[in-house]
């Protein structure tokens, strides 16, 4: 169980905030998918650690990523005009490129070269990386980016969505480290879909839970056995402060899986990417991917708390265990929303299947405390690289599961 005050240091995201300053001084962020900022496309809001930014990618591919308010007036400039690689301000006609500088002030006449000159704006360099486009916050030298496991995949190897959730971001992490709800709040899906694993539907105990810290932040195995002496082993990959891995079904094969990234927009709410991948092969058609609708708004919840989002009573009669039969994430992204903005920890009543939520909380706090020391973070996540993997195997059930590579 957390304090409140603990909890605000973990949940409050927004201005100088400790969580916010350690973001966005020590990490790069994603907000877009590459394919979610097309070249000539209009520019688009983008909000994070309670900051608005405008994204727009140039008529020659290049990002911009500025602060939203014009430096004239305050006019969004989203609303502005896209002219070859620089926005154009529709309130007077400034005109800012993409590096963030402003080149043209048409309202001073001959004197615009020397006003545009003279005016501060705040542009952040981004990156595209692991078929995300990110940016740097800071004010200092950006870390390197992280080496993560589907860094360099492209085509059908990895396949990544977005969902704008109205809760606070550690709700979206937490639920990416709770293996438990899976026998529960998804249990109507593996008696379902023929995706599933075959192998795996005979593992439907609660699962037993063991946690190692690492260099970079922890690994969950969550052991679930069988009546025959076969136990089924996931283990996930905690990458601190707001990145989880953990494995895909059997039937993807070893180097695969699947992974969770919680970007903070304000305090009550996150951008979530959820993604699959495989260094071995495509993903091909699966149950997850047959539902999207629209990959940069993959499981945004309809309705409100009124009509419980939406919830189907009648799919629940027939024997659908939650009541959101369309999406599988849906209804992860639900029970995040119906706890509020943001949950009190403090009300907590937590068991041993909680170890991976109450490790995390923890490893954050303490690298808040670090943070706050003067200690230098490094956001490019040591320990990290292409070949850390999350790992699902079937093992005898006496075995250790920190066998398994």
């Amino acid at each position: 169980m957390l304090t409140k005050e603990q909890n605000e240091r973990l949940t409050s995201v927004e201005g100088e905030a400790p969580m916010a300053r350690l973001l966005r001084e020590g990490y790069w962020l994603p907000f877009s998918r590459i394919e979610g900022l097309a070249a000539g496309a209009p520019p688009v809001r983008v909000r994070l650690l309670g900051g608005d930014y405008v994204a727009f990618r140039g008529e020659d591919g290049r990002i911009g990523f500025i602060d939203e308010r014009c430096p004239h007036r305050g006019v969004s400039m989203a609303l502005a005009r896209l002219e070859g690689c620089a926005l154009r301000c529709i309130f007077h006609g400034w005109l800012v490129d993409g590096s963030g500088k402003v080149v043209e002030v048409p309202t001073e006449g001959d004197r615009s070269a020397t006003v545009a000159e003279r005016v501060p704006f705040n542009h952040y360099p981004v990156a595209e990386h692991c078929g995300l486009v990110w940016v740097f916050l800071g004010e200092g030298d950006a870390p390197a980016l992280p080496e993560l496991p589907w860094a360099g995949l492209e085509g059908d190897s990895v396949w990544i969505t977005r969902s704008v959730v109205p809760a606070n971001w550690l709700q979206g992490l937490e639920a990416a480290l709770d293996s438990a709800h899976v026998n529960f709040l998804h249990s109507a899906w593996p008696r379902n879909e023929s995706e599933m694993d075959e192998q795996s539907r005979r593992f439907i105990a609660v699962p037993r839970f063991a946690v190692d810290d690492t260099e970079y932040g922890m690994r969950t195995a969550a052991i679930r056995e069988s009546d025959d002496g076969v136990a089924l082993v996931r283990i996930s990959e905690f990458l601190t402060p707001f990145i989880a891995m953990t494995p895909a079904p059997l039937q993807y094969g070893e180097r695969s899986g699947t992974f969770f990234i919680a970007v903070p927009v304000d305090d009550g709410n996150h951008l979530l990417f959820w993604g699959i991948f495989s260094q071995t092969g495509e993903i091909g058609s699966f149950f997850m991917r047959d539902q999207c609708k629209d990959q940069d708004n993959y499981a945004n919840p309809s309705g409100s708390r009124d009509d419980n989002w939406g919830q189907d009573r009648e799919a629940m009669a027939r024997g659908h265990f939650s009541g959101f039969p369309d999406q599988l994430l849906l209804e992860d992204v639900v029970a995040q929303v119906s706890m509020g903005p943001v949950v009190d920890r403090s009300l907590d009543f937590l068991t041993h299947t909680d170890i991976a939520v109450q490790r995390c909380r923890q490893l954050i706090l303490k690298l808040i405390e670090r943070f706050e020391a003067g200690e230098a973070v490094d956001g490019s996540l040591p320990g990290v690289s292409t070949g850390l993997l999350p790992r699902g195997a079937l093992i005898p059930g006496d075995a250790d599961w920190r066998t398994i590579r």
